[in-house]
């Protein structure tokens, strides 16, 4: 069994994970929410949390949950630029998504997804 070794916030990581690799989006969230209950909590439990809330249509808890990424680790990429994403794609607010990838180029200038936010904000980007 996937979590026969395991017990408490581990097992239920673990289960979150495998919801989440399986698209059950309401079962990896309910496990990643018993899984930081539990204490483990960290960007990428928020970040995967965050997307899996996104594929529910429920951007405005997802945003939350990348927010909360990025406060407990700055230096994660991935929750910064799903934000970006976030904004120009589930809430169609490109203002805020060329605020969010300027932000996600200016930390992150060889970051994975650099072209692709660079892409975005010169389609986007509205010159004052």
């Amino acid at each position: 069994m996937l979590t026969a070794n395991l017990k408490g916030p581990e097992a239920s990581l673990t289960l979150g994970n495998w919801y989440y690799d399986h698209e059950q989006w309401a079962k990896a969230i309910e496990n990643y929410r018993l899984a930081i209950k539990g204490g483990i909590d960290n960007a990428n439990v928020r970040t995967d949390m965050g997307n899996a809330l996104r594929f529910i249509d429920k951007p405005r808890e997802a945003l939350d949950q990348y927010r909360i990424a990025q406060r407990e680790d700055p230096s994660h990429e991935q929750s910064l630029y799903n934000q970006g994403g976030l904004w120009a794609f589930a809430l169609n607010d490109s203002k805020q998504a060329v605020a969010a990838w300027k932000m996600y180029i200016q930390r992150f200038p060889k970051g994975q997804s650099v072209e692709d936010a660079k892409k975005f904000i010169a389609e986007h980007d509205k010159k004052d």
